[in-house]
């Protein structure tokens, strides 16, 4: 256990040391992981793992989901070989339901652009992805 720290030849009392240094000193006694992409994200397509502009196919009819913003559509995209979950704005399920249908049950299977877009999101600039219908 360490009692000391020595840094530039000066001894630190241990008290004076933070407790997440002494942490770090220490170990936790486990083996260190490499992250992957999916243990940050879960099942959901963040903006960090798209492209500027995609095509998409929407599988599921989703469900109505409450979310700080109020209530969104939440559905599953496939993009590629992968499927994920995802959040509409409401933007993207305005135009999802006009050019489509109002019941979302009849948009699987509708291939979708999916874009990725930088915006002013409550005075921060944030990547933020939107589903359209392809024209």
């Amino acid at each position: 256990m360490v009692k000391q720290l020595t840094l530039t030849g000066e001894i630190i009392p241990m008290e004076l040391i933070p407790q997440r240094t002494l942490h770090k000193l220490q170990g936790s006694g486990k083996k260190m992981v490499k992250i992957k992409e999916e243990m940050i994200s879960g099942n959901y397509w963040s903006p960090e793992m798209l492209k500027e502009k995609q095509t998409g196919e929407i599988i599921t009819e989703g469900e109505i989901v409450e979310t700080k913003f109020g209530n969104r559509v939440q559905l599953d995209i496939k993009i590629g070989s992968k499927t994920k979950t995802i959040t509409l704005n409401p933007t993207s399920t305005k135009k999802l339901s006009v050019a489509l249908s109002k019941d979302t049950a009849d948009w699987i299977g509708v291939s979708v652009h999916v874009k990725k877009i930088t915006q002013n999101v409550q005075g921060d600039m944030k990547d933020v992805i939107y589903i359209l219908p392809k024209e």
